[in-house]
């Protein structure tokens, strides 16, 4: 299991509402993440901006 849906796991203690907004973020870039092969820390990918995110995945999870 990756670390991402471990988050998703502790994460369903907060409101429905908000886990809802979350996995619409999460889950896109986990895949973008996974199929890049590049290892990202959650936290990273979470805070990351759109163009931030896309600039880590092309090097390599480095800022």
């Amino acid at each position: 299991m990756s670390s991402v849906w471990s988050t998703v796991v502790w994460l369903e203690s907060l409101s429905f509402s908000m886990l809802e907004q979350l996995e619409k973020r999460i889950k896109p870039r986990n895949i973008k993440v996974l199929r890049s092969g590049v290892k990202l820390p959650v936290a990273n990918m979470l805070k990351s901006t759109g163009e931030e995110f896309k600039r880590l995945l092309r090097r390599g999870g480095n800022s």
